[in-house]
């Protein structure tokens, strides 16, 4: 007897959101019928192999549950699209690396990029284009005027005319055109000492560009070096609430055992301890954050650009201290303060003989052209008869330019020996400021290296009293309160010699803005 399969409710009925169509559907019939022969097919081979009735119908309930539960397996996953595969590739896609620099690299861009040194360097240009206008006045300077007008009436020869003088009739327009080529001679001294002044006021620029240059180095190592600090403390700190997170852990311990060691004031006060830690972390991450957004702006980094500094642990700089007179001696010669200041004094010095010199004329030689028609004027050809507005006329002379207002010329003196007295005012200031400035930085260099030494003895000797306090707090033995002030003075200590390290590296930077040599192997 055959025994007929039973359709599961599921099966004819189907659930919501897992009906199957098309092909799907009609695979798993098949996938029943085929199950259906099978099981009839067994039950007809009897001997060993026959089943009862009731373990027959069991097995076919079994199977038809495992299809149904497959097939609802693949109902539920169904095979993405072409386009959603698309998709998936695109957003599996590696963001590109981002650019690694060093400081050296840093620098580099900076004085590349920056536009702070960019201005500088426009201001260069500036004064170099001043320099070539002065400068041009050595050459012919040539003028040319054209003009038209209404012309009044003028008939007849130079003994008669119908016409009348202050009788004006307009009947017709003029035109007219002058020319002159003027070439200098001699200035008594004007034109050689503006374009003196003019050529130092270049070499002055020139020097603002590599001021501006050590700014910028400063800088970049300050932002630099600050980012390194901000992830050293970060780093710090994020260990420190691991540890502190464990020895809590330890307490909520002992108290479930029911430990007098400690109690719940233990708790707390760890707590409170890891308040503080957190209010540190947060603080050291947005310093990082800012440090690198001033890094970037400083070296002319592009806001979406990935970037990231190559240096991962703060450590101090290799750099053999010298002599403090040495670099004073050297400040001398390389301070681009030091040299704006000669060169600016030369350059007003030069144009307090500029502005003397204007007492006395320009001597001049060229040609001065004239040509006007008007064809309702007679053209009378007389030498003796001047006719604005009906005449040719071409000559060469031989001229003087003189400005006779003194007293103008006076306050004009007095104004340029004033700004030569201001200069040498800053002179004097930068002679003895620049020393100072040399000396700060010397001093702490000296002072960081030191604390450096202090420091480090300070947090090593504070991590081995941590890991006695621990030691004992694990053995039960200890207070958490001890626990937690050698937390405390490990992280203070370690962080302190953190920043003494920052301090040195940022006054090294300082020293060699301070020197002028941190502009020398750019600037050569």
């Amino acid at each position: 007897m055959t025994i007929p399969a039973p359709r599961h409710r599921l099966a004819s009925r189907g659930l919501p959101g897992c009906e199957a169509s098309g092909e799907e559907g009609e695979g798993r019939q098949e996938h029943i019928r085929t199950l259906e022969r099978d099981l009839v097919s067994l039950e007809k081979g009897g001997g060993r192999m026959r089943m009862s009735y009731r373990q027959r119908r069991l097995g076919l309930v079994v199977m038809i549950w495992l299809l149904v539960i497959l097939s609802l397996g693949g109902a539920r996953t169904p095979l993405p699209r072409a386009g959603g595969l698309q998709g998936q590739a695109l957003a599996a896609t590696p963001s590109p690396p981002p650019l690694v620099l060093s400081l050296e690299e840093c620098i580099r861009r900076a004085l590349e990029q920056n536009p702070e040194i960019r201005e500088a360097r426009a201001g260069v240009q500036v004064a170099q284009s001043t320099r070539d206008a002065v400068a041009a006045n050595r050459y012919p300077q040539i003028d040319l005027l054209a003009a038209i007008g209404p012309s009044p009436r003028a008939r007849g020869n130079h003994l008669f005319s119908p016409d009348e003088k202050d009788d004006i009739v307009i009947t017709d327009i003029f035109a007219r055109i002058d020319a002159s080529i003027i070439q200098p001679l001699y200035t008594f001294g004007k034109l050689s000492n503006g374009i003196k002044a003019a050529t130092h006021a270049v070499q002055v620029e020139k020097a603002q560009v590599r001021v501006k240059s050590a700014e910028i180095i400063r800088k970049v190592a300050e932002f630099y070096y600050g980012l390194v600090l901000a992830r050293e403390l970060q780093t710090l700190l994020s260990e420190a609430q691991t540890e502190l997170d464990k020895a809590r852990r330890r307490i909520q311990q002992l108290l479930e055992e029911g430990s007098e060691t400690v109690t719940e004031m233990d708790l707390f006060k760890l707590d409170t301890f890891r308040g503080q830690l957190e209010k540190f972390l947060n603080e050291a991450n947005k310093s990082a954050a800012l440090a690198l957004a001033a890094l970037r702006m400083t070296i002319g980094m592009a806001p979406g650009t990935p970037f990231d500094i190559a240096t991962k642990r703060l450590v101090p700089e290799k750099y053999p201290l010298q002599a403090l007179s040495e670099y004073i001696e050297t400040s001398r010669h390389l301070r681009p303060e030091f040299t704006q200041l000669r060169e600016g004094l030369a350059a007003r010095k030069a144009l307090i003989t500029v502005a003397r010199r204007a007492y006395y004329p320009d001597v001049f030689i060229g040609v001065i052209a004239g040509l006007a028609n008007a064809d309702n004027r007679t053209d009378i050809d007389n030498p003796f008869i001047h006719d604005p507005f009906n005449e040719s006329f071409a000559t060469p002379i031989l001229g003087l330019r003189w400005s006779l207002n003194f007293a103008a010329t006076a306050a004009k003196v007095r104004g340029a020996e004033a700004e030569y007295r201001k200069l040498l005012e800053k002179k004097a200031l930068a002679e003895t400021g620049i020393p100072v400035q040399v000396e700060q930085a010397y001093r702490e260099i000296v002072e960081a290296q030191q604390t450096i030494t202090a420091t480090e003895k300070a947090y090593k000797a504070a991590r081995k009293w941590l890991v006695a306090a621990q030691a004992n707090f694990d053995l039960g033995i200890g207070e958490a309160r001890d626990l937690a002030e050698a937390f405390t003075e490990y992280l203070k200590m370690r962080a302190e010699n953190f920043r003494a390290i920052y301090r040195f590296n940022l006054a090294v930077a300082r020293l060699e803005q301070a020197t002028g040599m941190s502009t020398q192997e750019y600037h050569r």
